[in-house]
């Protein structure tokens, strides 16, 4: 199983050779400071075959659930919004562009954290038909933050979060090859 988290890792890597590469046990992070691009490829665990939607859904279920409620997140028309508690405006939203079973992947189409017009995607990806593993990839996000201040602030923060969900999906510990 090892080598088939390892493969998937690689297969996002390849993407990413022309990015600065961070990597940790089971995720990496990729920065272009040139184009002020960021992804973010994390490998959760689940304890039995879910559909990727499940996972989605859980995701932004536990994200109002451990911030207790300071991130709310709503869902209506294919779309994720997540606000901050103070603030009518969503911080980001996300809209469904494909849903299968094996793959849920959602545009960032707006929110003031993200620039408008931008190629960025958050996709929850099973590894294998039969396996519980499954990738969840930030992928080309542009922040509407200065660059400085995103790779200093909403970045880190990101990476927290998603290191919290996957302890809560309590993720098998894998190597990374780089």
């Amino acid at each position: 199983m090892k080598q088939t988290m390892n493969a998937s890792l690689n297969e996002y890597a390849e993407k990413y050779d022309h990015y600065r590469v961070l990597t940790k046990d089971n995720r990496f992070y990729a920065i272009n400071d040139k184009v002020k691009t960021y992804c973010s490829i994390q490998i959760i665990k689940c304890s039995t075959p879910t559909p990727t939607f499940e996972i989605a859904q859980s995701y932004f279920e536990w994200l109002n659930r451990v911030s207790k409620s300071i991130i709310k997140t709503t869902f209506e028309k294919n779309t994720y919004k997540l606000y901050f508690r103070f603030f009518k405006k969503p911080l980001l939203s996300l809209t469904i562009i494909k849903n299968s079973e094996t793959e849920t992947t959602f545009a960032v189409s707006g929110g003031m954290l993200a620039k408008q017009n931008q190629k960025g995607t958050f996709t929850f990806k099973k590894v294998t038909e039969s396996d519980k593993h499954y990738v969840i990839a930030l992928e080309k996000f542009e922040p509407s933050l200065p660059w400085l201040l995103y790779r200093l602030t909403q970045a880190p923060i990101h990476e927290f979060v998603m290191e919290k969900f996957q302890q809560e999906k309590r993720v098998d510990r894998v190597r990374s090859p780089y």
